[in-house]
């Protein structure tokens, strides 16, 4: 089986779906019977207008197929990782010629997030729908608009690993943590607010892990730590000392996050407001809310709960999404167009 995937920023802790895809290769290649190629392009420096008006991953296409153009007739799965970080018409270009082609090939569209990207990656990823064979999607509502074609719904994976190491990392119970960027879809200053509150006596800790420009006053006073560009081993080591972790997360939370799965995958007792499906696990925050008030009183409710008991929820729900699980799924489902 020939499988050939399309990303921009393979292997980068910076993208989710960069990351995503890679770790999900590193599973596929442990199956003996694959071929695995990847076009991608690292787009992370690149300006608002290159963006725009990127060639490269078009080059790479072409390249591609003057490569393989004595096997034009070959069986290729071109699983395309969207969206990209750019916005570049000429990707839509590229993808269209391995269409036409590779007429024996199967395109699959593996789609991240639809509903809440700029106009511009929803018309391209609209475009994409058209001319998919089959369809990977992670929110079952995308069924609605999608094509009548084969869908395959997948789980949503945490991109940090859990590392095992032969000395287990010790969980300190005073130790939170905030893990993921800062922007304008989280209560992030509220969260802050609320830990001053919270930490008067300075007997606890809040760690923030983040690729984000961050600048908190009064760090030492409220015992607030910041690490930047963690690569992922460091990460994961980091958050397994963590009891706790703040997910002020607008307007909730639900069961498609990454930053969730990243919790449950390394034990940290999740803080924040949980969608329906969800509202068993971790600490609740009341009345739907990010006010400091609130998550102040969940802080103040984590002193209270039974962490074992808690942990336990985790370590069941963290079962169900593993690359492993989901490199299965997708391995089967091309195995049947096979």
């Amino acid at each position: 089986m020939n499988i050939v995937f399309i990303c921009t920023n393979y292997n980068s802790i910076k993208c989710g779906i960069g990351m995503y895809t890679f770790n999900l290769v590193q599973e596929f290649e442990k199956i003996k019977d694959i071929n695995i190629e990847i076009i991608e392009e690292n787009t992370f420096e690149f300006s608002k207008i290159k963006r725009f008006f990127n060639i490269n991953i078009l080059k790479k296409i072409i390249k591609y197929i003057n490569k393989n153009k004595e096997n034009k007739k070959q069986k290729l799965n071109f699983i395309i990782e969207y969206p990209f970080m750019d916005w570049s018409f000429f990707n839509l270009i590229g993808i269209f010629l391995l269409k036409k082609y590779f007429k024996n090939s199967i395109l699959i569209l593996s789609i991240h997030e639809y509903d809440r990207v700029s106009y511009f990656r929803k018309k391209a990823t609209e475009f994409l729908m058209k001319i998919s064979d089959k369809f990977i999607i992670t929110d079952e509502n995308l069924k609605k608009i999608l094509p009548n074609k084969e869908i395959l719904l997948r789980e949503i994976p945490s991109n940090i690993k859990k590392v095992n190491l032969l000395k287990p990392v010790i969980k300190l119970e005073n130790n939170y943590c905030f893990f993921g960027l800062i922007n304008k879809a989280k209560a992030f200053d509220e969260m802050l607010e609320a830990w001053k509150k919270f930490n008067l006596s300075k007997n606890y800790i809040l760690n923030i892990y983040t690729s984000s420009n961050i600048e908190v006053k009064s760090l030492e006073e409220y015992n607030i730590k910041v690490f930047k560009d963690l690569n992922n081993e460091e990460l994961s080591i980091e958050l397994q000392k963590n009891s706790f972790m703040l997910l002020p997360i607008l307007p909730n939370i639900n069961s498609n996050n990454g930053t969730l799965k990243a919790a449950a995958t390394h034990g940290c007792i999740p803080i924040g407001i949980f969608s329906n499906s969800i509202n068993f696990l971790g600490v609740n925050i009341l009345d739907k809310k990010y006010t400091i008030q609130n998550i102040e009183k969940a802080l103040e409710e984590t002193l209270k709960i039974n962490k074992k008991e808690e942990i336990s929820k985790l370590e069941k729900y963290s079962i169900n999404f593993s690359f492993e699980n989901n490199s299965k799924k997708i391995y089967k489902n091309l195995l049947r167009g096979e």
